[in-house]
C-alpha cells in the first residue's frame, strides 16, 4: 500500500530467465541469425493499482500505471560467427529491446482494462468457474467491491462463492456487514459463509444420498435393538441402514455462535432412515421406515489442516415409523 492513498503497488524483481529458442531473424535483410538461447538478469515488472468504486459499492474498476525492465541481457547464438555478429550488434539490439518495452507495458493494461469491461457489464452469474468435471461450477462474481485500507496493508475480496450445478442458485447481495479481522502478522484469512456450505451439499444431494451401510457388527446390533426383525425374518438374517436426506426448503447445514455447526433440522429438513434386511429368500426388503426431522449440534475445529470433529447433541423430531 502507498501510505496516505488506498493505491497498491505490486513489484515483481529478482527474475532471472534463460530462454531456449527456436527462430531466427534477419540483419542486413541476408544474413541469418540462429538464436538458441537468451539470457535475462534481474527482470522487474512494476505496476501501480488503484481501484475507483461504482456508487452500488458493487462494480468497480482499477486504474494502473506499469514498467517493465532488466538489468541485462544475453544472446548465445549458434556458431562463433553469428555470436561475433550479435556482440559487434549489441547496441542496435539494446535499442530495438529497450523500444519494445513500453508495449510490454501497454500488454498490462490492455489486460486490466479487459477486467475493467467484464466487472462493469457483470450479472450476478459473470465469473463462474468449472468444478468436478464441469458437473458443478463455483460462482466466483463480486458480491461487493474489493476494500483496501489506507492506514493498513489489507485487501478485502469478497466474492459470491455459490456452487452451481443443476440446482442454479446465487446469492450475493446478503452481505451486511464484512467478517472481523482476525489479528496476525503477515497471514491471509479466508471466511466462507454457511450458504456456500449448503449450496455444496444441495448440489451434491443425489450424489452423496441414500448412504448404505452394510457391516456384520452393525448388523447385529440392529438385531438386538428390533426383536422384530430377527422374529420376522429369522435369526440369519443380516440387516443394513439407508439414510436419506431431502433438504427441501430448508438449509442442511447451519452456523451458529452458540451451538456451533448444525447439521439438519428439527423442522424443516427430512431425513429417511431405512433398515433393508436380507435373508436365504429375501434380497433388499425394506422391513422399517423412519422419516424424521434430525439435527446434530457439532464443534469442529481445524488446525494445521487437521480437523478434529465433536458431535455434542443429536435431536430427533416428528418421527414416523412404517
Amino acid at each position: 500500500m502507498i501510505p496516505g492513498t488506498d493505491q497498491v503497488r505490486c513489484v515483481l524483481s529478482g527474475i532471472n530467465a534463460s530462454v531456449s529458442l527456436n527462430g531466427s531473424f534477419s540483419a542486413l535483410h541476408f544474413i541469418p541469425l540462429d538464436a538458441t538461447q537468451v539470457d535475462l538478469t534481474n527482470v522487474t515488472i512494476d505496476f501501480t493499482l488503484e481501484q475507483v468504486n461504482a456508487p452500488d459499492n458493487v462494480h468497480w474498476l482499477l486504474k494502473d500505471a506499469s514498467s517493465f525492465h532488466f538489468d541485462s541481457m544475453n544472446i548465445k547464438m549458434s556458431s562463433t560467427f553469428l555470436q561475433k555478429l550479435v556482440d559487434i550488434s549489441r547496441k542496435l539490439i539494446d535499442k530495438m529491446v529497450n523500444d519494445m518495452l513500453p508495449k510490454l507495458s501497454k500488454a498490462i493494461d490492455t489486460k486490466i482494462q479487459a477486467l475493467n469491461k467484464a466487472v462493469a457489464g457483470e450479472g450476478p452469474m459473470t465469473f463462474v468457474f468449472p468444478l468436478m468435471n464441469n458437473s458443478l461450477a463455483v460462482n466466483m462474481t463480486m458480491a461487493h467491491a474489493p476494500v483496501s485500507a489506507v492506514d493498513s496493508s489489507l485487501i478485502g475480496l469478497f466474492f459470491d462463492g455459490m456452487i452451481v450445478g443443476d440446482k442454479v442458485s446465487t446469492k450475493n447481495d446478503d452481505i451486511t456487514a464484512l467478517p472481523p479481522r482476525i489479528q496476525h502478522d503477515l497471514s491471509e484469512q479466508l471466511w466462507i459463509h454457511e450458504d456456500m456450505v449448503d449450496s455444496l451439499v444441495q448440489q451434491l444431494e443425489s450424489s452423496v444420498f441414500p448412504v448404505e451401510l452394510n457391516d456384520k457388527s452393525l448388523s447385529d446390533e440392529m438385531k438386538q435393538v428390533f426383536r422384530e426383525i430377527p422374529t420376522y425374518y429369522g435369526n440369519n438374517v443380516t440387516v443394513g441402514i439407508k439414510l436419506s436426506m431431502e433438504t427441501g426448503e430448508g438449509k442442511p447445514i447451519n452456523f451458529d455462535h452458540q451451538h456451533g455447526i448444525i447439521l439438519g433440522s428439527k423442522s424443516n429438513v427430512t431425513t429417511t432412515l431405512e433398515l433393508i434386511c436380507s435373508n436365504s429368500t429375501t434380497t433388499n426388503a425394506s422391513a422399517v421406515v423412519f422419516t424424521l426431522n434430525l439435527e446434530a449440534h457439532a464443534n469442529l475445529t481445524i488446525k494445521d489442516f487437521v480437523v478434529y470433529p465433536n458431535v455434542e447433541e443429536i435431536f430427533a423430531e416428528n418421527t414416523v415409523v412404517t
